[in-house]
């Protein structure tokens, strides 16, 4: 089908359906075909209702119904281009975080290097607690060690004498 604005006269789940081409004989992914976006997950996007949105969210909504509000919408086959409905299933963040350390997609936290040697390993910030943010030197995630990094180097030395660990 020719890519463009969607003539008025076709329903846009009909549209959304002959962009994406379904293969209804066998139980693959259906990839899709249209725009894609060329970054670390290739996710395909729809405009549906004046809204862009991730083709696998449209896909949804099409065959499913709205999405409630803090949903995301996973999939089974963990292809991001896929948009087959009986590939995706709704769920919370915690799902999503269980789904992708069950598939394994999970990376480990890249720590601090001082002088070619890994800093001190600390699982969490100590001050935020957070184990998603890459981890800067002293405990610290990189965001908390800008903002309360002082500028002069007496401040250094004193916020690191206030800072040590006992």
């Amino acid at each position: 089908m020719k890519r463009g604005p969607r003539p008025r006269h076709i329903p846009i789940d009909h549209y959304f359906w002959a962009i994406a081409q379904p293969d209804l004989t066998s139980d693959t992914c259906w990839e899709w075909p249209g725009f894609r976006n060329n970054g670390k997950w290739p996710y395909g996007f729809f405009t549906l209702d004046g809204e862009q949105m991730p083709a696998h969210r449209a896909a949804w909504i099409l065959a499913y119904g709205p999405i409630p509000d803090g949903i995301f919408i996973l999939h089974r086959c963990d292809n991001p281009p896929c948009v087959r409905p009986s590939h995706l299933f709704a769920g919370t963040p915690l799902d999503n975080m269980r789904d992708m350390i069950a598939k394994g997609r999970n990376k480990p936290i890249q720590r601090a290097m001082k002088n070619g040697r890994w800093a001190v390993h600390y699982p969490a910030c100590i001050d935020c607690g957070t184990t998603v943010v890459i981890h800067h030197a002293k405990g610290l995630c990189y965001l908390c060690y800008a903002r309360m990094r002082p500028s002069s180097t007496w401040a250094v030395h004193q916020w690191e004498q206030e800072h040590k660990k006992v």
